[in-house]
Order: C-alpha cells, then sequence, then structure tokens
C-alpha cells in the first residue's frame, strides 16, 4: 500500500478541517525539513571544502620553507617552520620526512594523542573519521626530498554542524506552531461554507422543507457546488408540487383517462361496426337493389294493366311503390355514410343558396319558417352534400314540431359570421330530446322512429367534418332543440372583394 493510501485509510473517518490542518502541517513540515537538510549539508559540505583549500595553501607554504631545512639537514629550521602551525587551532599534527620516508621534524598540539609515525610509507590526502590530512612532497628543483603531513580536527565543523541542527530544530518547531495557528484559522476558508452546506441538508432532511437554500459565501468550486444543491432542491420542489397537485387531482385525472379510455373504446366498438356496416352495405346494395328494381317494374307493368279495370287496387299499388322508395332511400343512406366520397368546393352565396334549398323542400303548411340570414356571407362548400345536411336537420325539427302540443309552431333559421366560424343555426319549439336518447344521437343505426336505420344525423355529422366543422346540438324537454353547423372561416370569402 502507497503512503498516500495508507494516509487516506488513516484519516478516512476524520473531519475535513482537521484533514486541511493535517495536510498544511505535513507539507508545510516535509518542507522545512527538505529546505533545511539541504542548507545544513551545503554548509557542511562548503566547510569541509574551505578547510582542504586553506590546509592545501598553509602545506605548500611550510613545503616550500622546509626545503632549505632538509636540504642542510637543519632541524632546528624545521621545527620552527612547524611551530608556526600553533596558531592553526585545528591543525593536530604536522609531520616532515625525508627522502627515506623518516620522521625528520613535527609538531604535536597540546593534549593531542595520535603522534607521527617513525617511518610512513602510504600516507594519504583526504578524510578520515573527524580528521581531514593532506600529504604534500619537498621538491628542490624537480626533484622530491621529503614529505609533510599535516592532520586537522573537524571538531569545529563539527560544532558548527551541531549548532545548525538546533537552530533548525528550533526553526521547525517555531514555523510548525505557527503553521497550525494560521491552518486553524485559514482553513475556515474552505471547511465554513461546506459545514453550512451541511448545516443545510440536515436542516432540510430533518425539517422535509425543500424551500430551504443553503447560502453562497464565495464564487469558487464551493460556491458552484452550493448552486448545483439549491438547484436540485428547486427541481424537488417543482417535483413535490406537481405530486401533490397529481395526488389531489388524482381522481379527477383518473376520470379524465377513464372518459378518454371510453372514448377510444367507443370509436374502436365504431370503427368495428363501420367495417361491419360497409360489408353489409355491399351485400344489401347488390342483393336487395336488384330485386327491387324488378318489383317496381313489375309493379308499373300491373298498374298499367290493372288501372282501368280495378280502380281499388291503385291504392294499394302506390303504397307498395311508396315502400320501394323507402326501402331504395334506407340503402342509399347506407352506401352514403360507408362511402365517404371527395368533396366538391364551389363558391356559395349562403343566404341565397339556403332559400333555394327551402324553395325545393316541402314543409307543412302548419309550420312557420323564420329566417334571419346574413346575405353578406360567401361560402365554399360541397352544395350537393350540405343540401342533405339542411334537408335533414328541417326535417328533424319539422317532425318534432309535429310531435309537440303545437303552442309555438316557429322554426327559425340563422346564419352567422365571426372571426373564427360560419354558424347555420336551426331552433325549433318541439318536444326536445329526451335525457336517455341525447347521448346516442350520433350513434350510426341507433333510432328511436318507427322507420329509417338511424343514420340522419351520423351522415350530418360526418359531412360537417369533411369539410373541417362540426355539428353542436342543445335540447330540452318540452322547450325546443337547438342545432347549430358550423364550418371554418377558411372556407369563407369577402363579398367585397370578390366584387
Amino acid at each position: 500500500m502507497s503512503a498516500l493510501n495508507y494516509l487516506t485509510q488513516l484519516t478516512k473517518d476524520v473531519s475535513i478541517s482537521k484533514k486541511l490542518v493535517f495536510i498544511v502541517l505535513l507539507t508545510t513540515n516535509i518542507a522545512l525539513l527538505l529546505a533545511s537538510s539541504a542548507i545544513v549539508i551545503y554548509d557542511r559540505q562548503s566547510e569541509k571544502e574551505s578547510l582542504s583549500r586553506e590546509l592545501s595553501i598553509l602545506t605548500r607554504v611550510i613545503s616550500q620553507r622546509s626545503t632549505a631545512a632538509l636540504t642542510f639537514s637543519d632541524q632546528q629550521l624545521a621545527s620552527e617552520n612547524l611551530q608556526a602551525l600553533s596558531k592553526n587551532k585545528t591543525i593536530l599534527t604536522a609531520c616532515i620526512y625525508d627522502s627515506e620516508n623518516n620522521l625528520f621534524s613535527y609538531y604535536y598540539a597540546e593534549n593531542i594523542i595520535r603522534k607521527c609515525d617513525p617511518h610512513t610509507q602510504y600516507l594519504q590526502t583526504g578524510y578520515t573519521g573527524d580528521i581531514y590530512q593532506i600529504h604534500q612532497g619537498i621538491t628542490l628543483d624537480g626533484s622530491i626530498i621529503g614529505f609533510i603531513f599535516i592532520t586537522s580536527s573537524l571538531e569545529e565543523i563539527n560544532k558548527r554542524l551541531i549548532n545548525y541542527i538546533v537552530f533548525v530544530a528550533l526553526m521547525f518547531i517555531v514555523s510548525s506552531f505557527i503553521a497550525f495557528l494560521m491552518a486553524i484559522k485559514l482553513q475556515k476558508l474552505i471547511t465554513d461554507p461546506i459545514i453550512n452546506l451541511e448545516k443545510s441538508s440536515r436542516k432540510i432532511y430533518g425539517e422535509k422543507d425543500y424551500s430551504i437554500r443553503a447560502k453562497k459565501n464565495t464564487n469558487d468550486e464551493v460556491g458552484r457546488l452550493v448552486d448545483a444543491f439549491n438547484d436540485m432542491l428547486s427541481g424537488i420542489e417543482e417535483r413535490d408540487a406537481a405530486l401533490v397537485d397529481a395526488k389531489e387531482n388524482l381522481e379527477e385525472i383518473v376520470k379524465e383517462r377513464t372518459s378518454k379510455l371510453k372514448e377510444a373504446q367507443g370509436e374502436l366498438v365504431r370503427s368495428e361496426r363501420m367495417a361491419t356496416l360497409g360489408q353489409l352495405t355491399a351485400t344489401v346494395s347488390h342483393e336487395i337493389r336488384n330485386p327491387l328494381g324488378t318489383i317496381r317494374t313489375s309493379i308499373f307493368t300491373l298498374s298499367n294493366k290493372l288501372k282501368d279495370k280495378d280502380p281499388g287496387l291503385i291504392t294499394i299499388i302506390e303504397r307498395m311503390e311508396r315502400n320501394i322508395i323507402r326501402c331504395d332511400n334506407i340503402i342509399t343512406e347506407l352506401l352514403d355514410f360507408s362511402r365517404i366520397r371527395a368533396l366538391n368546393h364551389e363558391r356559395t352565396d349562403l343566404s341565397l343558396w339556403i332559400r333555394s334549398v327551402l324553395a325545393d323542400l316541402t314543409v307543412p303548411d302548419s309550420i312557420n319558417i323564420q329566417l334571419e340570414l346574413n346575405d353578406d356571407i360567401e361560402i365554399e362548400i360541397d352544395r350537393n352534400l350540405l343540401q342533405r345536411v339542411i334537408i335533414n336537420v328541417i326535417e328533424n325539427a319539422c317532425q318534432a314540431i309535429n310531435d309537440s302540443d303545437g303552442k309555438d309552431n316557429t322554426l327559425i333559421i340563422q346564419t352567422n359570421l365571426s372571426d373564427s366560424k360560419t354558424e347555420i343555426i336551426v331552433i325549433d319549439a318541439g318536444s326536445g330530446i329526451p335525457d336517455d336518447v341525447y347521448p346516442h344521437i350520433f350513434e350510426p343505426l341507433y333510432s328511436t322512429k318507427g322507420f329509417g336505420v338511424g343514420l340522419g344525423l351520423p351522415i350530418v355529422k360526418q359531412i360537417m367534418e369533411q369539410h373541417g366543422g362540426g355539428i353542436d346540438v342543445t335540447s330540452e324537454n318540452n322547450v325546443g332543440t337547438k342545432v347549430t353547423l358550423w364550418l371554418p372561416a377558411s372556407l369563407n370569402f369577402s363579398k367585397e372583394i370578390a366584387s
């Protein structure tokens, strides 16, 4: 395990503030230790090099002065030269040897234990323990006539080293203490925002109040963390509000979804019914219309032969013809409802067109038609299809008036123009639509009449939707019914522009 992993495991349960103090002290002390060690090592090495240079110079000087003493074997002169070394307190011994490696003269410092060897053949220059020794030849005219060997103590350098170590240790302790105090104070710059964030999170968790926000004190990474935390709280608060709202409106949502499901189910049933109706219509058209044509031809032939012989049969024959026409109309309705053809749009003056439709329509004399038409409406429609719509709606209104007590026989037809749609409104004061029948008025094949197949209003709705419009029906029992046929404004034309 690496040192970093070991420190991670060691401090994983320690608070961030203590970790920061520990990291500051560790890095500071390591840096101080490395810097102090480098200074101490450099100083000791410098002192050693300085001692080497100094002794090297001193040795050369003594060597030059001792040339005459060795040449003339003057030990007294050599001893005087060596005595000059007594001023240097670090020198322990100084030994002069002749060319035969015999001890010629020497110098010993006070209380010295180590002496010069009488015969030394393997003297070396360098450090030996706490002693530095130097070996130098004494020459005359390029020939070696002797040697000088000097040893020096490293005691002063060692004392200097100890003083340095003590000073560095004191500085290390003082610096560590100052760094500790500064770390205690400065770590709050980092830990206080984190601690505040922790307190806020604990308060939010304890109170379950997601409207609380953490206070942002800085714009650094911690500040961005606070922003992200607050954004997260906003998201949670919005989702909580949505959940509360969904919980409160759950029943309404369930009802709405159930209603949509029922509508989808109804649409599926209608689609299946339409498919069945299409197949049935094709069969009816082929299998019934041909026999009806034959029957009609046969009746026409009988009518011509019997009208002079038995006039009473004519009434029966006419009833048969009316029922054949009714059956043929039923087949036509089935075909029209199951087969949607493309619209043939024609530009139409709506007021004139409605009047022409009413002129071709047989309305009972007991019914008073009141027209409230807007003569400025010009629209693009399929006249044949929309004529069937108007006829169907007016016939239903006339029947409703006839089924009522006859207090009000007025049938009102209105046309209105707005920015979004054009309306054709038919209002009767008939018996109204029963409450149990109203939900089924647009269902195919549903009818309360004694004749017909219940495709009148479904065909009306289908044609209006083909035009991009629709039909709205409001009714009240014994008051009357209001049918509003509306078309989109996109089909309108301005008569002013047209003219």
